[in-house]
């Protein structure tokens, strides 16, 4: 037992378990249940994180994919975008409490309003390919272009 609890204390394990590397007196059932509660909203933070990220994913590799001539393809990532949105919502709504979460809900607002914009602009693109392009059409686009160069998320009404 001795040298068990040598090893645990050289990997900087303290005798109550904590493993955190730093000398202090054992936790106390109060301080076990808000670390326990802590390391769930992390691991949920991640997961939600790691799912948010493969749609992501999936989405910025329709977009590499783009060309003036497939336009178009890019139009099936809708459904991605939606999935994105539910996701992200389910995630932020969990009450999950972290400062990193709020962060992480501005940054996922922020991309979800500019592949918002991208798509906006695939389907003015599309429609211009067609000739079906109004002169609202046009004026759409140039807001929508020049709200994205102001850095503006939404796309015009």
């Amino acid at each position: 037992m001795m040298e068990m609890d040598g090893q645990r204390q050289a990997h900087g394990e303290m005798a109550d378990g904590c493993g955190c590397g730093h000398a202090h007196a054992p936790h106390t059932a109060e301080e076990w249940h808000r670390l326990a509660r802590q390391r769930r909203t992390l691991e949920e933070m991640k997961a939600g994180a790691q799912r948010l990220q493969a749609l992501h994913d999936k989405i910025d590799a329709a977009l590499a994919q783009v060309t003036r001539e497939n336009i178009g393809q890019l139009l099936t990532q809708k459904k991605t975008l939606r999935e994105l949105k539910s996701e992200a919502a389910a995630l932020f709504s969990r009450g999950l409490e972290h400062p990193m979460l709020r962060v992480m809900e501005q940054a996922e607002q922020e991309y979800i309003g500019r592949i918002e914009q991208i798509l906006h602009e695939a389907q003015l693109l599309k429609r211009a390919g067609r000739g079906s392009v109004t002169p609202e059409v046009l004026r759409n686009l140039a807001q929508g272009v020049a709200a994205a160069q102001r850095g503006d998320a939404q796309p015009p009404a």
